[in-house]
This record gives structure tokens, sequence and C-alpha cells, in this order.
């Protein structure tokens, strides 16, 4: 894993463990009904009980698992990449599929990072609707830091295929150089 990715992992497990941390702080001081849903001007348009206080950690820490497995999984992995280049990469020899994958798994760690940061947003929201306090602040920021992941989206399609022919080319010149014959 490069410096990067570890980096953006790190990022997001501390914030999963503040999300977790002030949640569990938190949860003493709710009333027994907190806001549930809002509406895209921040305003509070649906309710439930106290107990749904602690879904959404559980949600935030769920992908947090799962991101940082698949991060973790794709260098012995590649196959669990879902991108329209895998057979190209699954073409290549292993350790040209591990040096492709290494130039990309920063970028879905940064990924992961960005879809968990929504989630301290929401909490906070919640906890102040919960307290009768304004939530239109909130507005449309969770759809904001929701959408940021996809702005990283295309580089992800974009590196991929150009690191795949990176490594082609690279093996293609090993190959050339191998069949030459010796200078005298």
């Amino acid at each position: 894993m490069t410096l990067m990715t570890r980096f953006f992992v790190a990022l997001h497990a501390a914030c999963v463990l503040a999300l977790l941390a002030l949640t569990v702080a938190l949860g003493d001081e709710l009333p027994a009904r907190i806001p549930l849903h809002f509406g895209a001007n921040g305003q509070i348009d649906g309710w439930t009980n106290r107990s749904s206080w602690y879904l959404l950690p559980g949600i935030g820490a769920a992908t947090f698992v799962l991101m940082t497995g698949l991060v973790i999984a794709l260098p012995s992995r590649p196959e669990l990449l879902n991108h329209p280049d895998k057979a190209r990469l699954l073409r290549l020899p292993k350790t040209a599929q591990r040096a492709v994958i290494e130039r990309i798994t920063p970028v879905i760690a940064a990924m992961g990072l960005l879809v968990g940061l929504v989630f301290p947003v929401i909490q906070y929201a919640v906890w102040q609707g919960a307290h009768g306090r304004s939530t239109q602040w909130l507005g449309v920021t969770p759809f904001v830091l929701a959408g940021l992941p996809l702005l990283a989206l295309p580089l992800l399609l974009t590196r991929l295929p150009r690191e795949i022919t990176r490594q082609e080319q690279a093996l293609g010149r090993d190959a050339a150089a191998a069949t030459r014959p010796p200078r005298r």
C-alpha cells in the first residue's frame, strides 16, 4: 500500500472513530424523537425514535470496512476491480497488474474518505435538529459531499487505462530487448 493510500485510509479511519466516539458521547443527551430525514433546504421532514441515532455511524463504519477491504484486496485480487479495461488489466503479468493497482488505489481510498465525510455532517445535523436548533445550514451539504467522490471517478476511469498502456509498453520494450541479438 502506498503512502498516499495509507494517508487516505488513516484519515477515513480517524473520521469513523470520531463519529463513533461523538455518537456514544452525545447519545444520552437526545430526546425520544430525532430527525430522520432532511429536505434539500435543510429542513427536517421526517422523524424517528432515538434508537436510530446509532444506525448512521454503523453504516459509516461498514462503508469504511468495505472501501478499505477493497483497497487492501485489490493488489492480490485485481479481478475485484469493476472497470471497462478490466480484461486488459488481467492479461498483464501479475507484477504489472500490481503496478497498475498501486497507482489507482490512492484514488479509491480518497473516494472512500470523501464518502466517509458525509456521515459526521449528517449525524451533527441530526443532533442539532433533535435539540430544536436550525439545520438550514445543512441544505445541500450532504449532496455536495456525496458528489465529491464522483469528481474522482473520471480520474480513476482515465488513470487505469493510462497505467495499463504504460505497463503494456514497458513489457513490449522488455520483449523487444530480449529478442535483439547482443551487440558486439
